[in-house]
């Protein structure tokens, strides 16, 4: 998850559906921090530091106590203490972090119209209208809000985007994502097999099993 993007997420597991009765009590936000599969003497995998918070736009609440959500990126955290759990969930202090400003006009419009062309390109590989939706992410996203969408979008391995999300400065994270990508297509060539090049996810996402 990244922010300013909109995501389904369906909620089953006893303690993820009390962190959400707490969350719609509270300021209707959480944080949705990766585990990272190291070795942990608590038995608990340990959170990435970095983590996108989201607030619940929309839920819906069945009879059995599951939940569908739509929640929206608002910002990201870093995960300064973990404290106890709450209800089975895990909860932790955490800080609201903001990247710099990207100063460089040129630069900044350049990689702005890479990463237009890259996801307008991937757009056309799936199939949907490339240049309706890439003149409407030109109106509205700012270089931070972009580079997020697309980091999103395109299937990169959890390692890039782990690294995409702990990236601050939104015109480091355009130019990783420009040689991430450059990477694929150079693999994809080399095994000279199409299904390989990187294709988009689906625009509307299937609703997150948790």
């Amino acid at each position: 998850m990244f922010p300013s993007l909109l995501q389904g997420l369906h909620v089953f597991e006893p303690r993820y559906r009390a962190l959400v009765r707490d969350a719609l009590e509270s300021d209707l936000m959480f944080a949705l921090p990766i585990p990272l599969t190291v070795p942990s003497p608590t038995g608990k995998p340990p959170l990435a530091k970095i983590a996108c918070a989201v607030r619940i736009v929309r839920h819906e609440r069945f009879p059995d106590g599951r939940y569908d959500l739509s929640v929206v990126g608002v910002g990201r955290v870093e995960l300064l203490e973990e404290l106890d759990e709450i209800d089975g969930y895990r909860n932790a202090r955490v800080r609201w972090l903001d990247g710099p400003d990207s100063s460089d006009p040129v630069e900044t419009g350049w990689i702005r119209a890479e990463l237009l062309a890259m996801f307008r390109e991937l757009l056309a590989q799936n199939g949907q209208e490339a240049d309706q939706a890439g003149a409407q992410i030109d109106q509205v996203a700012t270089l931070s809000m972009l580079a997020d969408l697309v980091a999103y979008v395109v299937p990169f391995p959890l390692t890039w985007k782990l690294m995409l999300l702990h990236d601050l400065d939104p015109l480091r994270r355009a130019r990783r994502l420009l040689q991430f990508h450059a990477s694929l297509v150079k693999a994809s060539n080399a095994l000279g097999d199409p299904a390989t090049s990187p294709r988009t996810e689906r625009a509307l996402p299937k609703f997150s099993l948790n």
